[in-house]
């Protein structure tokens, strides 16, 4: 009799608050795809760093080669900066607001069109960048992309809707700023309104900062957009809707290894959506090739 071939097995990290808590019909997807591709799916739901660290330990004492992140890009970064350094691959089945590593590198958003990555396997190793330290996989920034994170962090409306409401709010009150900015031997003072970090080109949902942003060449786009009248608004809207944002005569790209910004009092910073703060300084880092991502190749 022969004898048949062991199932591949992976590793499912869902964030049940994504997708407006429809972890259940994830889950349903997911084994319905695994039923019918002859794959074995286990499943933990995100906590705390500590608690997916011992299980990412466990499967790859286990031989676990590919983790997926199911959610946004936040529940992307948890995964990943734990992956760093392991033998492991990064799956990503998107499920949040943003979704912007996932644009980048072309999954799918629908789950069943993602999920058919496992079938193309296309390994790709990409950069990540450290803000101050902490690890960011798509943008970061300071100026009124943070102040946009921090508000709509705040809010229980989530989705291009909720960002869009939380921009609403921050353009009332944000005023450009003054920065200093030292990158590879180079110095530069800008007045500046927006200073955004960019390993990817996406913010998330369609909106290109970065358009010609490269997860693999060791390189930071930085993207400074200098004050602008309020006539100018809708042609920037349209430009971050269809990658021509850098072309914008209010808009200059820098490209860097490594950079330090001084703002010169303290602030909000952002990174993969998520929300932090800083004391004036910031430094950032690109650290190349560091991570093993699951594509479709497209």
């Amino acid at each position: 009799m022969r004898e048949e071939k062991a199932q591949q097995r992976y590793t499912f990290f869902i964030n049940p608050v994504s997708g407006r808590g429809s972890w259940y019909r994830m889950v349903r997807t997911i084994r319905g795809f695994c039923r019918h591709n002859q794959c074995s799916p286990e499943f933990y739901f995100t906590g705390d760093d500590e608690k997916i660290r011992m299980i990412l330990d466990q499967k790859e004492k286990e031989g676990i080669k590919v983790v997926f992140a199911v959610g946004g890009d936040g529940t992307v970064n948890q995964l990943a900066r734990l992956l760093v350094g392991k033998d492991m691959i990064l799956g990503i089945i998107p499920a949040g607001s943003g979704n912007g590593l996932a644009g980048h590198l072309h999954i799918p958003k629908h789950p069943k069109k993602a999920l058919e990555v496992i079938n193309k396997a296309r390994i790709q190793e990409i950069d990540y960048a450290q803000i101050n330290g902490i690890p960011f996989f798509t943008t970061a920034g300071v100026g009124f992309d943070a102040e946009v994170t921090h508000n709509f962090n705040q809010r229980s409306r989530r989705g291009l809707i909720g960002y869009l409401e939380a921009i609403l709010k921050a353009v009332q009150k944000y005023k450009s700023d003054v920065y200093a900015i030292e990158y590879d031997g180079k110095h530069k003072v800008v007045n500046a309104f927006l200073v955004t970090f960019a390993n990817a080109s996406e913010y998330g949902n369609g909106a290109y900062i970065a358009p010609d942003a490269d997860t693999s060449d060791g390189m930071i786009d930085v993207c400074l957009l200098k004050p602008f009248p309020a006539t100018a608004v809708p042609g920037l809207v349209l430009r971050l809707f269809t990658k021509k944002f850098n072309r914008s005569k209010y808009v200059e790209t820098i490209r860097a290894r490594n950079l330090t910004v001084w703002k010169g009092k303290p602030g909000n910073i952002h990174f993969d959506g998520e929300g932090e703060t800083h004391n004036g300084s910031v430094k950032v880092t690109s650290v190349p090739r560091s991570l093993k991502v699951l594509t479709s190749g497209d």
